[in-house]
């Protein structure tokens, strides 16, 4: 109802007021009104008027359009996160594949397994047959149809822990691609898909870059001895094998006498070995070879 005016009169004695009866009506009415009004048990205050519409939690969620989700894998429009959903206050859930539909609507998973099993059920695999290896694995949906996947290595025997991998899904799977890390970025790029690598082999640095290019650097190389006034072919082995060799530059150092002209030209004979010519002066003495050798892994 409207609010009612209770007429007071005028001063001081209050004439032409409302007598008391009529006031105490007056009072009554909107009293009771606002008594009315008050929620109970039985009649919880509706949401037009402020209140939750229900009697207990779960209706007056309902009332105010707080449904929550049916699981932690329910993605429902709108509904509330339960425990779980999005990866809060939930462990990962526990998969058997990462292809598994219901695992789409989550955001987390793990697996253990060997390598095998990896393969078998879609999950990166490093090709360690037997190896025991955990992996966490993120999906973002991007739609209904499509998703972002990355696996991340955590623990196992043989594992390189923050290996990361990413694959999407766009009619259909495509496959896992290694991405650049510092866990991974050193590893030999040739055999495990690093960036770049140095090993030293019998006293010869060998780098291998992932564009296919690759370098050896000897720091000594085994002694010959090259007769006075001749030319000698000092024939050298590498440790390991180019797919082509574009350059090589070999230096021969004498080891008594600098009256010499050093190598006059090296050539490959393979992608494993190359022999070095070199001229020596009037004294003959020993040569010890060091070479660059560049070209190509792949």
């Amino acid at each position: 109802m409207a609010r009612q005016e209770i007429i007071i009169g005028t001063a001081p004695q209050g004439l032409g007021g409302d007598p008391p009866r009529v006031a105490s009506m007056k009072i009554n009415a909107m009293t009771q009104e606002l008594y009315d009004s008050l929620p109970t048990n039985a009649a919880p205050l509706a949401v037009n008027r402020g209140g939750t519409g229900g009697k207990t939690a779960s209706e007056a969620r309902l009332s105010l359009g707080l449904v929550p989700a049916a699981s932690n894998v329910d993605i429902t429009a709108g509904c509330l996160l339960v425990p779980g959903s999005g990866g809060v206050l939930g462990p990962p859930v526990a998969i058997t594949n990462a292809n598994g539909v219901t695992f789409l609507g989550g955001t987390r998973g793990v697996f253990s397994g060997t390598d095998d099993q990896c393969a078998a059920a879609n999950y990166p695999s490093l090709g360690g047959g037997s190896i025991q290896r955990r992996w966490y694995i993120q999906t973002d949906l991007l739609d209904g149809t499509s998703c972002i996947q990355t696996a991340t290595e955590s623990i196992g025997a043989g594992t390189i822990p923050g290996r990361k991998f990413t694959r999407t899904l766009q009619g259909g799977w495509r496959p896992w691609v290694e991405d650049a890390t510092l866990s991974n970025a050193t590893l030999d790029p040739q055999t495990a898909g690093g960036l770049m690598s140095r090993t030293v082999v019998g006293g010869v640095a060998i780098q291998k870059f992932a564009s296919g290019a690759m370098r050896m650097m000897s720091t000594i190389t085994s002694s010959q001895v090259i007769a006075a006034n001749s030319v000698g072919a000092i024939i050298q082995s590498m440790p390991a094998g180019f797919q082509a060799i574009d350059g090589l530059s070999v230096t021969a150092q004498p080891a008594t006498s600098v009256d010499a002209y050093g190598v006059i030209f090296p050539v490959a004979t393979s992608v494993t070995s190359f022999t070095a010519y070199v001229r020596n002066g009037p004294t003959a003495q020993t040569f010890t070879l060091r070479y660059i050798a560049e070209g190509r892994w792949r």
